[in-house]
């Protein structure tokens, strides 16, 4: 998929975040209590135009998005060329995962980001995960806690323990 088509997909469903289906995740939900924090995970399905979402209230308040800005910026370079490439997260032979990671202190409790976006097959699914971090270890939960999530809505396949 071309990152323009993405880019163009992502800011029109950003826009018409009201229009598009929204489901309740208590899969997602498990996970993050077993994860012991306090937090949201919003899925967007770009093929079905609807999100998937734990904690619908919280997603949908403003907080300071630290460095995870730099996703959208990398997207806009990419769709003009000014951007050669973007890190993959992972790569497997069904999916990549593309995200970044961000964390502010500037609120008590600070806010933990994972954002990014999965490409499988020929579907892409956006999704974003903010979390309360309380201490330097809730920062660590946030790349396998957004793993648990999209693995618990099957996007991913659960890790092998």
């Amino acid at each position: 998929m071309k990152f323009s088509t993405l880019l163009v997909g992502l800011l029109f469903a950003a826009a018409n975040a009201g229009a598009a289906e929204w489901q309740d995740s208590d899969a997602v939900g498990r996970a993050f209590k077993a994860a012991g924090v306090n937090g949201t995970f919003v899925l967007y399905d770009v093929s079905a135009d609807r999100y998937t979402v734990f904690d619908r209230s919280r997603a949908q308040q403003r907080f300071d998005p630290a460095s995870t800005f730099k996703a959208p910026n990398t997207l806009i370079g990419l769709t003009v060329g000014s951007v050669a490439n973007v890190d993959q997260v992972e790569k497997t032979g069904t999916y990549n995962v593309y995200a970044k990671t961000g964390w502010s202190d500037s609120s008590k409790p600070g806010i933990g980001w994972w954002t990014g976006w999965v490409q499988k097959g020929d579907r892409t699914y956006a999704f974003a995960l903010n979390i309360d971090i309380v201490d330097d270890a809730d920062g660590q939960k946030r790349v396998p806690l957004g793993k648990a999530s999209l693995a618990a809505l099957g996007v991913i396949p659960a890790p092998s323990h």
